[in-house]
């Protein structure tokens, strides 16, 4: 491989991975999180700061029918908000609380 080609190749792999919509970067909202400063899908629905397979899997198991209890509460009981029948959560930092607050109601 010459120098030119060397010197191309992580710009390729830029584009193959933040500029191509079938990539995984671009299609499951990571660059959106990074922009904003949380995680999110494409779509701008916050998601749980969790790897994208437990995120799937935790899609596939909770449904309208249950209820859950968090100790702590986060991006996730947002995302939770939207999957099952009622979320309650403890949380010790009224700040936080009232910013998840704020967001809840965007929903």
């Amino acid at each position: 491989m010459d120098f030119f080609s060397q010197a191309l190749s992580p710009f390729r792999a830029f584009k193959l991975l933040f500029c191509t919509q079938g990539s995984f970067v671009y299609s499951t909202g990571w660059l959106e999180s990074l922009a904003d400063g949380y995680p999110q899908t494409k779509k701008g629905y916050t998601i749980p700061w969790m790897n994208y397979a437990v995120i799937h899997l935790l899609k596939q198991r909770l449904t309208s029918e249950l209820t859950l209890f968090e100790y702590g509460s986060g991006y996730s009981t947002l995302f939770y908000a939207r999957l099952v029948q009622q979320v309650t959560s403890i949380e010790y930092d009224k700040k936080w609380f009232n910013l998840l607050r704020k967001k809840s109601q965007k929903m």
